[in-house]
């Protein structure tokens, strides 16, 4: 190569280059993702684990991680896409993870619920409290009823907002 290491990373990412190569020679050690300019002139990404051997040796282990980064910035774009419709269509989703008890939502279940997702506890039994009273033997008959069946559940029934107010909902799980 006619080029130096510096000349092949772009230049919006010299100072973290710059940091990297800081690290290697004050610690002995140094692991970052570093993108490289190719030839064609497209962005490369890579993880690069180096070390120092004396004070003008160093070695350095590579890995091309552009697919992955790839398929990162595609997960990224896919997330906020979903974000946006659940928003503009006032829908969420939700995980149970049965075994553990674990239950997540989505942005929009905590809008569409009234809650606070800093404050609000997210567990099957928090849940199930904000069922409106009369519609909570139902909804807990047609869960299980459909958890020993193995199929999905499909009910309408009532929540009730932190403010008293009562709004309908659509699950399908």
């Amino acid at each position: 190569l006619d080029k130096n290491l510096i000349d092949l990373i772009p230049p919006e990412d010299h100072a973290t280059a710059a940091k990297h190569f800081e690290t290697l020679h004050t610690t002995g050690k140094s692991t970052g993702e570093v993108p490289y300019v190719k030839k064609d002139g497209t962005v490369s990404h890579w993880i690069v684990d180096a070390v120092k051997l004396s004070d003008n040796r160093f070695m350095g282990f590579t890995k091309d991680i552009s697919k992955m980064r790839s398929i990162e910035d595609a997960l990224v774009i896919s997330e906020e896409r979903l974000r946006q419709g659940q928003k503009l269509s006032k829908t969420g989703h939700w995980d149970w993870f049965m075994e553990s008890g674990e239950l997540r939502w989505s942005e929009e279940v905590f809008k569409i619920f009234g809650q606070d997702p800093d404050h609000f506890p997210v567990t099957a039994e928090s849940f199930e409290q904000t069922i409106h009273p009369d519609d909570l033997n139902a909804f807990v008959e047609e869960r299980e009823r459909a958890l020993a069946e193995e199929r999905d559940i499909n009910i309408e029934h009532r929540i009730v907002l932190p403010d008293g107010s009562a709004r309908w909902v659509h699950e399908l799980a």
